[in-house]
C-alpha cells in the first residue's frame, strides 16, 4: 500500500509541477503583451480574393487547409520541449506564420508613425494575442491591406491597380503571384518594371513553391508559368530606375 501512496504523491506533484509551468508561461506572455503599446485594429468585413488567401497560405503554412490553432501555455511548451528533443524543427501551431506576418506589419507600421518598433518577444506575444482573437479571414485580409510592395505602393488591392491595372478580385494565380513576389524581393529589385526577367524568374520560383505545398494543381502552375508579367504602364511619378 506504500508505493501506492507514493504514485499518489508522485502524480500529485507532477502534476502541480506542470500547473506551475503552464501558469508561469502565461504569465510570461501577458506580461511581455502588456508592453505593446497598441494593437492593431481587427479588419472589418474581411475577406480576400480566394486565390489570394489559397497562395498565401500555403506559401507560409506549407497546407491546404486554413486554420488558425489558438496558442496556449500548453501549446508552447509542446513546441518548446518538441524542440529540445528533436534535431527536426518542431511542427508550428496552424496559422502562427500568418499571425507572425500580421505582427512584423504592425510592427513597421508602428516604427513609421512614432519611431517605436515591437522587439522580438512582444513581436511573438501580439502573434500568440491574434490567433486567440483573428480568424483567418481577419489575418489574411490585415496582411494583405498592409504589405509594402514598391516606392509608396502599399497593399494588394493597389498593387493589382497600379502593377496591373486590375481589380485583385479579378486576377488569377499569375498576377497573383507577382504581386507576392515583387513584396518579398530585396528593396533595390523591387521594380517589375525595372528588373522584369529577374521579377519572372522570382515569380515562376514562387509557383514552384507554391505547387509544391499543394496551393496550385500542375496544370494551373504550368499555364502561370507560360504567361507574362502583364504589367499596366509604370506610374510617371515614381523615381526612374537605378534611383534609391
Amino acid at each position: 500500500m506504500r508505493w501506492k501512496r507514493l504514485l499518489k504523491w508522485l502524480v500529485w506533484l507532477l502534476g502541480l509541477g506542470l500547473v506551475v509551468v503552464l501558469t508561469t508561461v502565461e504569465c510570461v506572455y501577458q506580461a511581455t503583451l502588456a508592453q505593446v503599446p497598441e494593437f492593431p485594429p481587427c479588419p472589418e468585413g474581411a475577406s480576400t480574393p480566394p486565390v489570394h488567401g489559397r497562395l498565401r497560405w500555403a506559401l507560409l503554412e506549407g497546407s491546404t487547409t486554413p486554420r488558425v490553432d489558438i496558442i496556449w501555455p500548453g501549446t508552447i511548451v509542446r513546441v518548446l520541449v518538441s524542440a529540445a528533443s528533436s534535431e527536426r524543427p518542431p511542427s508550428m501551431p496552424a496559422g502562427l506564420r500568418l499571425a507572425d506576418e500580421v505582427a512584423r506589419s504592425w510592427s513597421a507600421r508602428m516604427h513609421q508613425e512614432n519611431g517605436r518598433h515591437l522587439r522580438a518577444f512582444e513581436r511573438l506575444a501580439l502573434a500568440i494575442w491574434l490567433t486567440r482573437h483573428w480568424s483567418v479571414e481577419e489575418l489574411l485580409a490585415f496582411d494583405a491591406e498592409h504589405t509594402y510592395l514598391l516606392q509608396d505602393l502599399v497593399g494588394m488591392r493597389a498593387g493589382a491597380q497600379v502593377l496591373l491595372g486590375k481589380d485583385w478580385a479579378q486576377l488569377d494565380a499569375t498576377g497573383m503571384a507577382l504581386l507576392i513576389a515583387v513584396s518579398e524581393a530585396p528593396g533595390k529589385s523591387r521594380d517589375p518594371w525595372c528588373f522584369p526577367a529577374e521579377m519572372r524568374s522570382r515569380r515562376d520560383r514562387l509557383l514552384k513553391q507554391i505547387q509544391a505545398k499543394g496551393g496550385l494543381t500542375m496544370t494551373e502552375t504550368e499555364a502561370a508559368l507560360r504567361a507574362p508579367l502583364g504589367l499596366a504602364v509604370r506610374p510617371a511619378h515614381w523615381r526612374p530606375c537605378g534611383t534609391e
